[in-house]
Parts: C-alpha cells; structure tokens; sequence
C-alpha cells in the first residue's frame, strides 16, 4: 500500500477507495470498499508510519465526492 502511494499518487491524482481496492480482500455485497474500512485502513497505515518516526506523507482531500489520498512529496 504505501508502494502504491508513493509511485502512483499525487495531489492531482490520489488514491481512492475504488484505485485500491485490491488491497482490501473483502468488499461490500456491490464489490466495493466500505468507505469507513477504507479511511480505517488509511489511517492506521498513517498512525504506524508516525510511530516509525516517518513524517506525515499522506494527505487526504476530497477528490469526486471521494475521500481520497495521496503521497504528498514532503520527502524525496
């Protein structure tokens, strides 16, 4: 998942729940991703990634009426 964010996000082009749902192995009755499993799993990723001590490199806007994220380039 954070592969996918740092070679395949940007500001422009985030992550939404529909771009990542082959991480996720379950999904809705429609195959989509709940929207709260999805901002879940993002912010546990983010949470872990403090406690490694890697500053914060995921932002989160609204992207088409989605919550989306991307790899904000903070670091090179």
């Amino acid at each position: 998942m954070i592969r996918h964010f740092l070679l395949s996000s940007n500001e422009k082009n985030p992550c939404t729940r529909m771009t990542m749902k082959d991480f996720f192995g379950r999904t809705g009755t429609d195959g989509e991703v709940k929207k709260n499993t999805f901002i879940k799993s993002i912010e546990r990723l983010r949470t872990r990634l403090k406690t490694l001590n890697i500053p914060d490199i995921i932002d989160v806007k609204q992207y088409q009426g989605e919550t989306a994220y991307y790899f904000n380039e903070t670091i090179p």
